[in-house]
């Protein structure tokens, strides 16, 4: 295995919005989701429209499927990751905006104050559940009949974010810490590289000596080095990796458990079963049972998704 680390983008973002808007509104399509660690001073809401994979999050790291929605603080370390598939497309719209978007006043008065709270509290980075999640999906969707720069635009996103501040249950931290990188530019690079190089094939993950060496670092001080940059261990980060991916193949396929576990990158069925119940608190089974029971009935689609994934 090639262990060069290749060049990838910093993780620092740059992110500029329109002539005529205070703040970004994109619909992305792609073959699929990179995997590229990085963060920006801009709060992001996230809805996937089409895709699925693992997303991470500070220290979290979770499946991901069409419909989920999230709201990132400024500075939260993220990406969202999807291997590719022949003919497949993923579909997400995005929503990237500062805190003073309307100006230093905006988040100095006192109706804005619930609001400004919910900035603090997204800086773990926020899964939206049940009604506030389709809420919030179906109006960044209709967001798209307006043009990026209108006054609805800007509505839009202001009632957005006081419905979810006002959602106490529904709108649920991710990350277990929040954390700002602060990280040069040749630290960036240098996790981003290791990251990705994780994420290629959980069967090929480098050791932490491995993945040490490639960063050019002892042992003792890429350990620390990681857990600064990612919020986990290395080995917990793996383990989380490798459980979310056989999470994925829980759900979607009919592979025993022992075949999941071993494509996963476990050497035995009795540590996976161990490492999935330190991550999802049950076993692999009733996982497997509770995502068939809990499957939702096909429904039929707003118009605007059918747009969207066509």
């Amino acid at each position: 295995m090639d262990m060069r680390i290749p060049k990838r983008h910093i993780v620092l973002e740059t992110i500029t919005p329109g002539a005529n808007a205070s703040f970004v509104y994109r619909v992305f399509r792609q073959p699929c989701f990179p995997f590229q660690w990085h963060h920006h001073p801009e709060l992001e809401l996230t809805t996937i429209v089409r895709g699925r994979g693992l997303r991470f999050v500070g220290d979290s790291v979770q499946d991901y499927a069409e419909g989920d929605v999230c709201l990132l603080g400024a500075h939260t370390p993220h990406t969202w990751h999807s291997r590719p598939a022949k003919g497949q497309t993923v579909v997400s719209i995005v929503i990237q905006f500062l805190p003073t978007f309307l100006g230093e006043a905006f988040i100095n008065v006192p109706e804005s104050r619930r609001v400004v709270e919910l900035f603090e509290r997204s800086r773990r980075g926020l899964v939206l559940t049940g009604g506030l999640r389709r809420s919030i999906a179906e109006q960044m969707l209709a967001m798209k009949k307006q043009p990026p720069g209108s006054f609805t635009h800007v509505c839009a996103l202001l009632s957005m974010l006081d419905e979810i501040s006002r959602d106490g249950k529904d709108a649920r931290p991710l990350a277990v810490s929040d954390f700002e990188p602060t990280l040069s530019k040749q630290a960036s690079r240098t996790i981003n590289a290791v990251c990705g190089m994780m994420n290629a094939r959980l069967d090929e993950i480098p050791t932490q000596a491995q993945a040490a060496e490639t960063a050019g670092l002892s042992p003792q001080a890429f350990s620390r080095f990681f857990k600064r940059c990612v919020g986990r261990t290395y080995v917990e980060y793996v383990n989380h990796l490798r459980i979310g991916a056989a999470c994925r193949e829980l759900m979607e396929t009919d592979r025993s458990v022992t075949q999941i576990a071993f494509d996963a990158g476990f050497n035995n069925l009795s540590n996976f079963n161990r490492r999935f119940r330190d991550v999802k608190s049950m076993t692999p089974r009733d996982f497997r049972r509770l995502a068939i029971s809990s499957r939702e009935q096909p429904t039929q689609r707003h118009k605007d998704t059918k747009a969207l994934r066509s």
